[in-house]
């Protein structure tokens, strides 16, 4: 009945309903499985990681740095047991919102602790962690596969091979859950394309919204002087695993608030809190 309330007369910040997401649960539910499968079947563990990682060394940090490194190692540590009691709860529906929190919290404090660990920076927000765990740790080599799945550019004619090379060819379908590895291939690069995607979208909006694309005095990309500016600016711009972990947990806890533009948002990109 509240589901049906929410979801049909909507709420102060949105009142005219809030869009169904029937399309948003299966998807983050199934790219779960995905990743779950692809993990079990490359092997990766805590042992694995410690044999991978003992390549790298210790990089020489001043005392902050390696401070930052531990209370972000600490934190992300401190969510894991978290996960972990969660485990031997009976009735998953009164946990599973926070546990996704717990899920993402312990994702960006361990990316802090890599890209402390790594380059000596630190950034205070959700997006900058994403970006600069992309581009120091992900686009060099230094992330275990699956979390090594990143797009370089958010220009499509770009980023639509890179995702048909993780697919390789698997006919598994983002709203199917996956049972094998093959599927779980082609679960999870849907969902990388459908963050590049949604990214990207974000990115045009902001663009639209710049002195530059309103001295070319046009209202969409249709131009080649706006074409040359959207690509410009998407090409600088990359998607990887944090990227898509922040994704998840705002389909789980986030109310997003639309502009009269925003709202023309592709419809499969949830605007609402995920009911869980």
């Amino acid at each position: 009945m509240l589901y049906d309330r929410i979801i049909k007369q909507g709420t102060i910040n949105e009142p005219g309903g809030k869009p169904d997401p029937q399309f948003a649960l299966p998807s983050t539910v199934n790219w779960m499985h995905a990743l779950r499968i692809l993990i079990q079947d490359s092997g990766l563990n805590f042992t694995a990681a410690d044999a991978f990682y003992a390549r790298l060394g210790k990089r020489s940090m001043d005392t902050l740095v390696e401070n930052t490194v531990l209370e972000q190692l600490f934190l992300g540590l401190h969510h894991l047991s978290a996960l972990e009691q969660f485990r031997s709860g009976t009735k998953t529906s009164d946990f599973a919102r926070v546990g996704i929190l717990a899920w993402y919290y312990g994702i960006a404090n361990a990316a802090s602790a890599m890209t402390a660990a790594q380059s000596g920076s630190f950034q205070e927000d959700h997006t900058g962690t994403a970006r600069l765990w992309d581009t120091e740790i992900a686009s060099r080599g230094l992330a275990m596969e699956p979390f090594n799945w990143r797009v370089s550019s958010l220009v499509e004619r770009t980023y639509k091979p890179e995702i048909a090379a993780y697919k390789a060819g698997s006919a598994g379908r983002l709203l199917i859950k996956p049972t094998t590895k093959s599927e779980a291939l082609g679960v999870a690069a849907e969902y990388l394309s459908g963050s590049a995607n949604w990214h990207a979208w974000r990115a045009k909006e902001e663009i639209m919204n710049t002195s530059e694309f309103k001295t070319l005095g046009v209202k969409d990309f249709r131009t080649k002087a706006a074409q040359a500016l959207r690509d410009g600016r998407l090409g600088r711009k990359s998607v990887g695993f944090i990227h898509q972990a922040s994704r998840y947990r705002g389909k789980a806890n986030i109310v997003r608030r639309f502009s009269s533009r925003t709202d023309q948002a592709p419809k499969h990109f949830s605007r609402g809190s995920l009911m869980i």
